[in-house]
């Protein structure tokens, strides 16, 4: 698309059908697994599904997941390093189940730095000290792939960015409207453009990456679509004042949404939305409205003491959702 080779390498969790297939949808080129997750080597679903494809058929390969995705990416490069292309790693790392012997230098359990929330046992420091360990191990792998932006001399001239699909991996965290649920890395190197070592408060979301992606590839969206797509070009390269979009929307596992502008997010619920207690209700009162930027854990609702702001945003909730689905 708009002349750049495209390829996805990873998880592809958008359906099993052949017509979800990514090679259905304008991409050129796909290696990874279609389903929610891929054992490490026998590379089926915990469903007992073989799920790993290359293009639009089964494949059946010996490896290590996590080293055939990365391996695919950079042949991916080497055959493309002479135009532009588009490159989406959609990682296995880090994600359940864990794999215990990805390291041989194992993150230490009194080394992990819980959340406020969780409970302090040799338990939970056990479990937050393997997903360290897949975080040390993704950052290898993203090392072998920069390298080879490197090794064909176009690192200089590529933007890398770097995301998560969701917050942490844990209970109150992920499927939760909860900023540990929601909030991501938001990595960006462009030499030339975006200046090393600077930084951005502005509230942004996966959605805006469509609408990025078209206005740096010189694109324009074709009119009606991706309407929940604002680019951020504008902040990559550090004009600001001509950034703006909507306040963002959450939606969780259980249906439950959520409205984000700058530091104040409202859950329109009495709950996170999310698979475990207190999951609440979608609509139900009291809503819960956080100051992230005072409680990043959300410890405090000030629906009651800030009520002009919660119905404020409550108002743009409603604008929005009218607007959407007209």
């Amino acid at each position: 698309p708009a002349g750049y080779a495209s390829g996805v390498f990873g998880k592809w969790h958008l359906g099993y059908e052949p017509q979800f297939n990514p090679m259905e949808h304008g991409w050129d080129d796909f290696f990874g697994y279609m389903g929610g997750n891929v054992h490490y080597f026998n590379h089926r679903e915990t469903s007992d599904l073989h799920v790993l494809y290359r293009g639009r058929l089964p494949v059946h390969t010996e490896g290590y997941m996590t080293h055939l995705i990365t391996d695919s990416s950079i042949n991916f490069i080497e055959r493309n390093k002479d135009k532009p292309f588009f490159l989406w790693l959609a990682a296995l790392d880090p994600h359940r189940p864990y794999d215990k012997q990805i390291l041989k230098n194992h993150t230490k359990p009194k080394d992990v730095a819980l959340p406020p929330y969780v409970p302090d046992t040799p338990e939970v420091r056990g479990d937050y000290a393997l997903y360290y360990d897949e975080i040390r191990r993704l950052d290898r792998f993203i090392g072998e792939v920069m390298a080879e932006l490197k090794r064909q001399q176009i690192d200089e001239e590529t933007l890398v960015l770097f995301i998560s699909d969701n917050g942490r991996p844990m209970p109150r965290d992920k499927t939760t409207l909860y900023d540990s649920g929601v909030r991501t890395p938001w990595l960006v190197r462009w030499p030339g453009k975006i200046k090393a070592g600077s930084d951005c408060t502005r509230v942004i979301t996966h959605t805006d990456l469509f609408a990025t992606a078209v206005e740096v590839a010189g694109a324009t969206i074709p009119k009606g679509a991706a309407a929940d797509s604002y680019s951020y070009l504008a902040l990559l390269l550090g004009n600001e004042k001509k950034y703006s979009r909507p306040p963002v929307i959450h939606h969780s596992s259980g249906g439950m949404f959520a409205i984000r502008e700058g530091d104040w997010k409202l859950i329109l619920g009495n709950g996170s939305g999310g698979r475990q207690q207190p999951r609440g209700k979608p609509f139900a009162k009291p809503y819960i409205l956080s100051n992230i930027r005072a409680d990043q854990a959300e410890t405090k609702n000030h629906s009651e003491t800030e009520s002009k702001i919660a119905s404020r945003l409550e108002a743009a909730f409603v604008k929005i959702q009218k607007n959407e689905r007209k």
